[in-house]
């Protein structure tokens, strides 16, 4: 399972995850998508590439 998320100023951010179906898990302005995920597997991952 390969954690994709995208990158650089876009308007919008999606979070998917290869080898669950290709199934986005999570999208979402930027500022929303980083300061307040809904989904634990967004969080779980966000925790893992963020520093604080």
């Amino acid at each position: 399972m390969i954690p994709a998320c995208t990158s650089g100023g876009a308007d919008f951010k999606i979070f998917q995850v290869s080898g669950y179906e290709g199934r986005i898990i999570e999208t979402g302005a930027p500022d929303q998508f980083f300061a307040n995920p809904r989904s634990e597997r967004t969080k779980a991952f966000l925790s893992k590439i963020l520093t604080h």
